[in-house]
């Protein structure tokens, strides 16, 4: 075999090398972005169906912030799939646990920190009952 004829079969053999590694790298890669849309999406539903699934009293006096607090288990093993509800603990698609925080005049509001794990940030997903 010629040098001529081994360079050229060595560069085609990189470039089919190269190629199946760019491209296992491109599906990892939208793996990763489709796993988190999921975790975006399951979450922003148990967020939205939590808040909707707390009890609002129109038109009476709401019940107290602490009562309303300690009935929230319930409420949500109700509202939502067991797995995200654990112990008395509410949590998100990233496993992290809900912020729900309750106003003395009845409302109130569902957290999750989002992906990045930190509370109050833009990626925040947030739900409110009113």
């Amino acid at each position: 075999m010629a040098w001529a004829d081994l360079r050229k079969h060595l560069l085609l053999w990189i470039l089919g090398v190269g190629g199946i590694a760019v491209s296992v790298a491109v599906i990892l890669i939208l793996k990763d972005r489709f796993d988190e849309l999921g975790r975006v999406n399951a979450t922003e539903e148990v967020v939205r169906r939590l808040a909707d699934a707390l009890p609002l009293r129109a038109g009476g006096p709401p019940s107290s912030v602490e009562a309303r607090q300690r009935a929230l288990p319930r409420i949500a093993q109700l509202a939502l799939p067991p797995e995200y509800v654990q112990n008395g603990h509410i949590y998100d698609a990233w496993n992290r646990e809900l912020r729900v925080t309750f106003d003395r005049l009845g409302g109130a509001e569902v957290r999750s920190a989002g992906s990045d794990g930190r509370f109050d940030t833009a990626d925040d997903l947030t739900a409110v009952a009113r």
